[in-house]
């Protein structure tokens, strides 16, 4: 008989082809797999973060430099036969004054070393010093180590009571040579006592123009 149509397959049951971009699956590089890898092992911002291309070196400078300018040699000044000699001889009487300078300074050190022997060396804060007293019978008194001693007030002034004539005994000192008494001339005995602050504590006069002072220092202890 006659030929049959071919039978309609319904569209719902048709088969769909898939596409070529579906179908085939895509090629993934090594790279591509390190970088994704790395995203997971670095922090977000440092797996972000591309490197930074070095900077270009700086072209090398044309500018040349000044030239350095040469100090001017200093003009030397020649001086005279008689310019010579007169500063010559000022440098040398320079010279003499310190010398003679240093050779006083050394005479008045060896001096006051010989005011203080070994035994006395305690007494050396008293060397170069002026003690003042308060007012004893109405007068004051000033006693310099190892110089002078002098009363003043009442109504002859300032009076000499000695300069320093030495050591009596070991804790005692002399002052003799005052102004004339009479047919006498003043003197004064000073007797030193142990304590902390050195200060003129007493002065009497036990006898006709010789006076004692006793006075208080650290070195008598």
């Amino acid at each position: 008989g006659a030929a049959l149509p071919p039978k309609e397959v319904p569209a719902e049951q048709k088969p769909v082809a898939a596409s070529s971009d579906e179908s085939a699956e895509p090629v993934v590089s090594e790279y591509a797999k390190w970088m994704d890898g790395s995203r997971e092992l670095l922090p977000e911002d440092e797996a972000l973060a591309a490197p930074e291309p070095p900077s270009p070196p700086s072209p090398p400078s044309t500018e040349e430099a000044p030239p350095q300018q040469e100090a001017s040699p200093q003009p030397v000044v020649k001086l005279s036969d008689a310019e010579l000699s007169a500063a010559l001889d000022a440098n040398q009487t320079e010279l003499q004054q310190k010398l003679k300078s240093s050779k006083a300074r050394i005479a008045e050190l060896e001096g006051k070393i010989a005011l203080l022997p070994d035994d006395k060396i305690a007494f050396f804060p008293l060397m170069d010093r002026c003690l003042e007293s308060e007012s004893f019978n109405g007068h004051k008194y000033s006693i310099c180590f190892f110089k002078s001693a002098h009363q003043s007030g009442g109504t002859q002034g300032n009076v000499s009571l000695g300069e320093w004539s030495g050591w009596k005994g070991q804790r005692q000192v002399h002052f003799k040579g005052g102004k004339s008494c009479g047919d006498v001339k003043r003197e004064l005995l000073v007797k030193f006592r142990c304590a902390e602050e050195t200060k003129i504590v007493e002065v009497f006069e036990p006898g006709h123009c010789v006076y004692e002072a006793v006075v208080h220092a650290p070195g008598a202890c």
